[in-house]
């Protein structure tokens, strides 16, 4: 049986992603510095929240064990989910092997070490295989202006030490938010996009429904009202918004096993507030019980 819904709209707010990487002994956890403990439980916290530790329990506990490797950087920052053309670059890091080379932002990866990457069915994994194999030397094929150029050099070489950890995750309900269906436009409520849950990516923008676990949670969102709501003006000011201007921050209780139709309400009487956002807030407008394994 589900309780009241708890919902509080915050105003707007901006968060970054974060990343953990577990590279520590288990052993030396306790033993090391105490930051050592520190970041290995900020990273497991997070795992956790995002379901990546789902089914282990004192039964079936998580082994995660790896031997002290050699892991080696480019320092360039790639999309890999757009690999047709080859990997578009997004950044690099100051100092890298990549800005040495003369690597720049907007090149496209072609080859590595003659290892296509346009294409590839799996571009990142291939990638990195190629890197290892060569133990980090590099020759690249990259698209810039039209043209194909070739850069080689040697990535940054980081030792991984190696580590035994094993994970027995607390047992924990779940719940849905969903926005796939069509809000009761009749009653003023429209689409909303989610961008974040609980400061992080809830995941690509195109996701419609998200399982979280039970407990509050905050959702960065923006409308998605159709302009035809609105006159010339407002739509013009609705699209020179600043990007933090855009989005509000909501609470939302999920409990186990419900599912919560997330739209936005207009207010039609404050269509006119574009910049402050009076003119829209976030609402659930359906809650019922659906089974979350």
């Amino acid at each position: 049986m589900l309780r009241k819904t708890v919902i509080h709209q915050k105003g707007f707010f901006a968060a970054g992603v974060l990343s953990a990487l577990l590279t520590v002994p288990l052993a030396q956890a306790s033993a090391a510095d105490p930051r050592v403990a520190a970041e290995v439980e900020a990273a497991l916290v997070r795992l956790y929240e995002v379901g990546a530790l789902e089914g282990t329990d004192p039964e079936t506990p998580l082994l995660l064990e790896s031997q002290p490797r050699t892991r080696y950087e480019l320092g360039a920052v790639v999309d890999v989910a757009d690999s047709a053309n080859g990997l578009p670059v997004m950044a690099i890091t100051p100092g890298s092997a990549a800005e040495r080379i003369g690597l720049m932002t907007g090149d496209r990866l072609l080859r590595l070490n003659q290892v296509a990457l346009a294409g590839a069915p799996d571009p990142a994994g291939s990638f990195l295989a190629a890197v290892e194999a060569s133990a980090g030397s590099f020759d690249l094929a990259v698209a810039r202006n039209g043209r194909e150029i070739q850069l080689s050099g040697t990535a940054e070489p980081t030792e991984v030490p190696g580590y035994r950890l094993q994970v027995i995750a607390p047992r924990a309900g779940c719940g849905r938010i969903d926005t796939s269906l069509l809000p009761p436009v009749t009653q003023d409520i429209h689409p909303v996009v989610v961008h974040e849950i609980d400061g992080r990516l809830g995941g690509p923008l195109e996701s419609e429904t998200f399982r979280l676990r039970a407990g509050l949670h905050v959702l960065k969102l923006s409308e998605a009202i159709d302009s035809r709501h609105f006159v010339a003006n407002q739509n013009r000011k609705r699209a020179s918004l600043f990007r933090h201007e855009r989005f509000k921050d909501f609470e939302i209780e999920i409990e186990d096993d419900g599912l919560y139709r997330i739209g936005a309400k207009l207010i039609r009487e404050a269509r006119n507030e574009i910049r402050s956002g009076a003119y829209w807030e976030p609402v659930v407008w359906s809650v019922s019980s659906f089974p979350c394994p």
